[in-house]
């Protein structure tokens, strides 16, 4: 009953992660909910290297990522939009945690207050050189969305450089997600030129297009997706994966 309750909030994608071994591994893929530890969604070498250090997580040898300490790692489970967090019954009191007690059974089931959407605008972008100088970032601001990037991405795109003197963001969700196996789309209003950050593992192989338009991916909070927008608008932005052999092994069917 719990689960079917999560399942029934359709306010818009979020992930689930259970505390400890709760729904180890990939677990919930059987309940249809999307985890944080699971290979499909989110891992690659950044990513991993991101969730092992932080606060409050652990990475074992086997490859086994767990949730040691809610509170530490709120940050981050806030930025990889974690909506509901599975504890066990007997779980003491939170103290600062921006946390609601949605469901208290079999796990008691906390709603995060401070999630992040799935994607977002932002017209302000900050600089990081190293996983480390992140998760100092991540910890110091994590109530509230926001896109940090190497300085390497950063020359990538010329109107980026002036998004870092911005001293107040304008962060705007994103809406109308559609979720596909091999790619995701949503729509987001620019009310100026920007980034769009999608909290979904960066890799080689994807493209992006906004309103038809081919979009470079940026590596975005280390280990995610993002693009930059140049000029305000209402936008459809579409990330896809298209292997190497795409086009020829369609060709062969």
């Amino acid at each position: 009953i719990t689960l079917d309750r999560i399942k029934a909030n359709k306010s818009g994608p979020f992930r689930v992660v259970g505390s400890g071994v709760s729904f180890l591994g990939d677990y919930s893929a059987v309940y249809g909910i999307e985890d944080i530890r699971s290979c499909a969604p989110l891992s690659n070498g950044e990513y991993i290297k991101l969730a092992g250090k932080y606060p409050g997580m652990n990475f074992s040898k086997d490859w086994v990522l767990q949730v040691l300490d809610v509170t530490a790692a709120q940050p981050l489970l806030n930025m990889l939009n974690v909506k509901y967090l599975l504890a066990p019954p007997n779980l003491g009191r939170l103290g600062g945690l921006d946390y609601r007690v949605a469901e208290d059974g079999d796990f008691k089931v906390l709603e995060n207050l401070e999630v992040w959407p799935r994607a977002f605008f932002t017209d302000k972008v900050a600089a990081n050189s190293s996983t480390e100088e992140f998760i100092k970032q991540l910890v110091e601001n994590g109530k509230q969305p926001f896109a940090s990037l190497s300085q390497d991405e950063i020359q990538k795109q010329p109107g980026l450089q002036s998004l870092e003197d911005t001293r107040q963001a304008t962060i705007t969700p994103a809406t109308n997600y559609r979720l596909l196996p091999n790619s995701t789309a949503f729509d987001v209003h620019a009310p100026s030129p920007g980034v769009v950050c999608l909290t979904e593992g960066q890799a080689k192989d994807f493209t992006a297009m906004a309103n038809g338009e081919p979009k470079e991916v940026l590596t975005v909070n280390r280990a995610f997706k993002g693009v930059y927008l140049d000029k305000p608008g209402d936008y459809h932005v579409e990330f896809i994966y298209r292997p190497r052999h795409w086009r020829l092994a369609r060709s062969e069917e």
